[in-house]
């Protein structure tokens, strides 16, 4: 019995030592990975898993994290080159990235932090050259810098070529040039602090492609001739330069000279690519080509242009991986512009398609009228580019044969392309980044808007003047609108306090980051500091975008109320915006034409006005007319003379087509542009009676109730808001002569005449801080500041109001930090200079404290568009208190206080200067209810006669 169990413990014990067993030698884990590499290139998957963790086991009980991760990746490498299966690959080199689950952090070294880095490196490569993920590329590749910089303190050569490079090209692929360039300039130089001058020149070339397409081209041909001036720099570095250097050389309009700098480009890669070991390179070759054929396009070589563009796609045809498809895709959308220039129309519409099915190869598409499936669309440039060239070409195409199904397809591109459009934006770290997407995208809009008025003129229906409508709004202050609906989702998905306390701190990381970097540049730091902070400032914005991600992920209900984005149609306008005797006028400037929507209690009237007149210059010089008459030293007479002409001429261009329609005598209108600088108060109905006698005007104030609003639809949820309370809060710090800024005689004063009128709280002199504002924010329904402002037309951002430091000094209220308020404002009057101001873009609007206001939760804003006069200042505000608190609403009560001006300030006092500079914004409802006396008397007597009544049945009962 003994004997027996001996016999079983000893086969026991036998069967699981890793020995030698009946004859087989024992095999090491590498050997086990090795093994298992070959049986899965054997085609035997489940044999080659098994083996393989065998070796994963035992790396896992020698504590060998390191190899236990390059085994997970080395497979995966087989998946995906020799095997060609990259979904395999990312499978495994996932379960690479779920270490955790086996190591600890104390048994990750050094070795393994490194081997787990290259492994987020190799599964963002997957991402963006085979599965055409580019966004998950990103995210890979921001992983992978985390590793390096926090666990290994490494930024080498290594991380510049393969990490900082690769997300900087993803960043400009997706439009995030911003982020492009600040993640590029930090590569650009590890790469010159290593000696490596041949990388500085491939990323100077990859610098100069994102200007370029920030439409600055002789900063972009600097970038080129900075790379091209490096020593030591390859053959095929330089091709690179001198490719890209032609596609500047075009823009230039030096068309011979890029055709030279193409070809020798050319020539140049076609030698390297001969060599085996570069052949990766040979897809230069045919996009040399197509920078040759743009040159010859652009001279009207239509023939050769098309030779060098079909040989070129025929290099692309065969390479493989994402990156060689969008490089056909592209190669095809230019062959459909090179035939919208020939007038070949159908040909152009076949390699438009052609680029569409190369992205998209689900879509069926087979004729011209054909488009993708909405959900098939995903975040890439080259698909709006080719929807956009179809677009264009089928609008030309109608106009010889009028065949309005042509206009119909173009029309259903504009509306895919602004899917693709909202996509491309949630991917984008940077404001500057999303303002430039909407700056393209109101180009798109204004030709989405001809196609539908064309449609409108050929068809009579009325469903093509809505479809106009809604391309306009769409083009109107959509990051702020954006904005007002994430705040909007906040609340309906029930984001717990907490989490919303997250983010403000992050945000408010973010912020103090960027004035700090503000200020460095102000001062003129070494270029190596500013750099330093730009890259720390991308970090903070990645690690906010992956939070918001997170939190898209976690509340379903939060991301469907945060873009569930939609524009309001007429009806829905009439209907919700508008009160009696008023009328809805959207402007929208495009390059040749101003349309004008006006929408009024019965009538929807779209008017094409021909811009055939300088209307920047003439707003410009109209404003400047205005502002600079309030100084003594001007030459007011030839001031006078200017506004005379363009107040006139501006009334007439831009308001009294209108007219004709029959107008009310309130109207709530939508700038566009330049339009936002505009004061529309102070046009002129008829040429001045007597010059320089204004009180005598006829101004545009005298026929109408004017406010703005910054679209129907961002209109539509202000009005949706519910009215705060009325407590009145005034900032008014002290300004002194001889101070840095000028003396403020009456700022104080009329703080406390507003008080005495409405009861409320004025914080003055030291206690008028940036802090006390933060701390009180959200308890007042009124805000006032009384002080001094300053607008950046360059940076928006930076335009600021001026409050006490506390101390004796100055803070400066950015408008930054104004987004970060969280107000319950009815109403915020902005009593300062230039306070709607700042810089402008075309599709967004001016991005002035004005606008940062309402992305901090005001309904409405009282603001002003120059420097204004303090003592006039003073008066018109103590007006427009009073006549508020009789119970007009806020544009009434402005106006009321802007004529009362006009007819009490003597001859130079009804000046605009004096009082025009004001603009009412936002939600107009009254601030107080406005009961009459008789009313009040009536409802008293109502009430009296009920009470008597029902003491009587008592008595009875």
């Amino acid at each position: 019995m003994q004997a027996t169990t001996l016999f079983i413990l000893l086969a026991f014990t036998l069967s699981s030592l890793p020995c030698r067993a009946w004859g087989k030698p024992l095999q090491s884990p590498l050997e086990l990975e090795t093994e298992a590499q070959q049986l899965l290139k054997a085609g035997k998957p489940d044999a080659a898993k098994a083996t393989l963790d065998k070796a994963l086991e035992a790396y896992q009980a020698a504590t060998q994290a390191a190899k236990w991760i390059e085994a997970h990746k080395n497979f995966a490498k087989v998946y995906r080159d020799i095997l060609g299966a990259p979904s395999a690959a990312e499978q495994q080199l996932q379960q690479a990235l779920a270490y955790g689950r086996y190591f600890s952090k104390a048994q990750m070294d050094l070795a393994a932090w490194e081997s787990l880095a290259w492994t987020h490196v190799n599964l963002a490569y997957l991402y963006a050259y085979y599965l055409s993920e580019p966004n998950l590329a990103l995210a890979q590749y921001l992983e992978a810098a985390q590793v390096f910089q926090a666990q290994l303190h490494k930024e080498d050569l290594e991380v510049a070529a393969y990490v900082y490079r690769e997300m900087g090209n993803l960043y400009a692929q997706a439009g995030d040039y911003k982020a492009a360039q600040v993640i590029l300039s930090k590569a650009e130089k590890i790469a010159l602090d290593y000696g490596d001058n041949d990388l500085a020149a491939q990323i100077l070339c990859e610098l100069g492609t994102v200007a370029f397409w920030l439409e600055q081209p002789v900063p972009a041909n600097k970038y080129y001739e900075t790379g091209l001036a490096l020593q030591g720099i390859s053959e095929s570095s330089r091709a690179l330069l001198l490719a890209n250097q032609a596609k500047v050389l075009n823009k230039l309009g030096q068309h011979q000279r890029a055709f030279l700098s193409a070809q020798k480009a050319k020539g140049i890669f076609e030698l390297v690519a001969s060599n085996p070991g570069m052949q990766y390179l040979s897809s230069n070759v045919p996009a040399s080509m197509e920078l040759m054929a743009e040159s010859l396009l652009l001279e009207g070589n239509y023939p050769q242009s098309e030779k060098l563009l079909m040989e070129a796609a025929k290099h692309y045809r065969p390479l493989k991986g994402q990156a060689a498809t969008r490089k056909l895709a592209k190669c095809y959308y230019a062959l459909g512009s090179l035939y919208l220039a020939w007038q070949r129309f159908e040909d152009g519409l076949n390699y438009h398609q052609k680029a569409l099915q190369v992205l998209l190869p689900d879509a069926k598409l087979k004729g011209w009228q054909q488009n993708p499936e909405p959900e098939m669309l995903y975040s890439e440039n080259t698909i709006m580019d080719a929807l956009a060239g179809k677009a264009t070409i089928l609008y030309q195409w109608y106009q010889q044969d009028r065949d309005p199904a042509k206009l119909q397809t173009a029309l259903a591109c504009h509306e895919l392309i602004f899917e693709v459009e909202q996509l491309l934006r949630r991917t984008y770290y940077y404001e500057s980044s999303k303002l430039f997407n909407v700056e393209e995208a109101r180009a798109r809009s204004a030709h989405g808007i001809a196609i539908a008025l064309e449609l409108w003129r050929a068809t009579r229906e009325t469903q093509y003047q809505e479809r106009a409508l809604a391309f306009a709004e769409r083009s109107k202050s959509t990051l702020l609108l954006e904005a007002f609906y994430k705040s909007r989702a906040e609340v309906g998905a029930n984001i717990p306090q907490e989490v919303l306390a997250v983010e403000k701190g992050l945000q408010e990381e973010i912020s103090g980051l960027e004035e700090k970097l503000f200020a460095a540049r102000s001062a003129g730091s070494p270029k190596a500091e500013l750099q330093a902070l730009e890259k720390e400032l991308l970090g903070l914005r990645q690690a906010y975008a992956v939070w918001v991600k997170g939190i898209e992920q976690d509340y379903p209900g939060y991301y469907r109320l945060k873009y569930d984005m939609h524009t309001l149609s007429s009806a829905q306008i009439r209907q919700q915006l508008l009160g009696k005797g008023q009328a809805f006028v959207e402007y929208f400037v495009a390059e040749q034409q101003i349309y004008v929507f006006v929408i009024s209690r019965d009538k929807f009237e779209v008017l094409s006005l021909e811009k055939d007149f300088p209307l920047e210059e003439w707003v410009v010089q109209f404003r400047q007319s205005i502002e600079q008459f309030q100084h003594s030293s001007s030459n007011r007479e030839a001031l006078c003379a200017t506004y005379n002409q363009l107040g006139w001429a501006l009334y007439q261009r831009l308001i009294a087509p209108l007219e004709k329609l029959g107008l009310p005598d309130r109207l709530l209108i939508v700038p566009s542009g330049v339009l936002g600088f505009l004061p529309f108060d102070a046009l002129l109905t008829a040429q001045p009676p007597a010059s320089c006698q204004f009180a005598a005007y006829p101004y545009l104030l005298h026929r109408y109730t004017i406010s703005q609003t910054y679209s129907a639809t961002l209109q539509a949820g202000l009005l949706e808001r519910p009215t705060a309370n009325r407590r009145f809060a005034g900032f008014a710090p002290s300004f002194q002569k001889n101070g840095p800024f000028a003396e403020l005689r009456y700022n104080k004063a009329l703080l406390e005449a507003i008080c005495r009128l409405n009861g409320g709280q004025p914080y003055l002199d030291d206690d008028a801080t940036t802090a006390q504002l933060k701390a009180v924010a959200g308890q007042f329904g009124l805000l006032h500041f009384a002080t001094h402002a300053e607008a950046n037309t360059e940076e928006g951002d930076f335009s600021f109001i001026l409050l006490a430091d506390g101390r004796g000094g100055y803070d400066s209220l950015f408008v930054k930090d104004v987004y970060l308020l969280q107000l319950q404002a009815e109403m915020a009057v902005l009593s300062a200079c230039e306070t709607s101001v700042g810089t402008l873009y075309q599709g967004e609007g001016i991005i002035s404290l004005a606008r940062a206001f309402f992305y901090a939760g005001a309904n409405s804003v009282i603001t002003t568009l120059w420097s204004i006069n303090e003592d006039a200042n003073r008066e018109l505000m103590e007006a427009f208190y009073g006549f508020l608190k009789k119970g007009h609403d806020k544009s009434a009560a402005l106006r009321l206080a802007q004529l009362q001006q006009i007819e009490q300030s003597g001859k130079l006092g009804a000046h605009p200067a004096y009082w025009a500079a004001f603009t009412s914004i936002g939600n107009m409802r009254p601030v107080y209810a406005n009961f009459r006396p008789y009313w009040a008397a009536t409802l008293g007597m109502g009430l009296l006669l009920l009470g008597l009544g029902a003491y009587r049945w008592r008595r009875k009962r």
